[in-house]
Parts: C-alpha cells; structure tokens; sequence
C-alpha cells in the first residue's frame, strides 16, 4: 500500500525531534517500509518540510536538500518526480529561484500551464510570465 505523508512526519523523520515521539514515528514508518508499504511525499509535504526544517531547526538548505535526496533513493520512499528533478540541480542551495520556485515550475510544466509570477527570477525558467512590478 502506498501511503502519503503528512508534513508532520516527513520533518519527524528529518529531525529525529521532539523525543520520544521522533523514535516512535521512524519505527513505525519504518515497520510499514518494512511491510511492503510505500511512503509518498508530495510537493507540499516536500516544500513545507523544507521551510520547517530551516524556520523551526535551524538546518541549512543544503543539509535538507542533502537528506530529500538520499530519502528519495531510499526504498520505501517515493518522491514526486518534480522533487527527484529538482533536487538533481547542481548548487540548488544557492540557486534563484530556489528550491519550492522550482517545483511550482515544474508542475506547471507537467500540466502544460505557464507559471506567472512576480518573481523576476523565474525568468530563467522557460515557459513563465512575469507580471511587471514598480
């Protein structure tokens, strides 16, 4: 059975904290890996994660991105494969637009929707408009 995590685990998992309810979370995650089940994260689970890792933990984009990818190879995980695309992006700690920019990207991309924003970094992204700002 495939099932979709909710933030609240993802960032668990992530953070091994609070205690004791980090440990109980991985051991029943990973007792269900263990069991046959998948464990699906969404581009809203990954991105929330990553803004509660940084805003709530104190851990550096890179760290994050680092943990998303060996996650997202791991059996008994399964990524979106926005996220997998991403997060194959060389320097993507660094990058402008960043990590989330990317991902609404690129769902627009796979529902043949341009993006429109008023980000002026979404420029180097193909298939954008950007809404012109005073």
């Amino acid at each position: 059975m495939t099932l979709a995590l909710d933030t609240s685990v993802l960032v668990r998992i992530l953070a091994n904290q609070p205690q004791p309810l980090a440990s109980q979370v991985i051991e029943d995650v990973a007792r269900r890996i263990s069991a046959g089940d998948t464990m699906y994260v969404s581009n809203l689970v990954a991105s929330e994660a990553y803004y509660a890792m940084q805003h709530h933990y104190g851990v550096d984009k890179r760290t994050i991105l680092q943990s998303f990818k060996l996650m997202s190879e791991q059996v008994g995980f399964l990524f979106t494969e926005e996220v997998k695309r991403v997060l194959s992006i060389e320097g993507l700690e660094h990058a402008n637009p960043g990590f989330v920019d990317r991902l609404i990207h690129g769902e627009g991309e796979r529902c043949n929707m341009p993006v429109i924003s008023c980000e002026k970094s979404f420029r180097r992204l193909p298939d954008t408009i950007i809404i012109p700002t005073p």
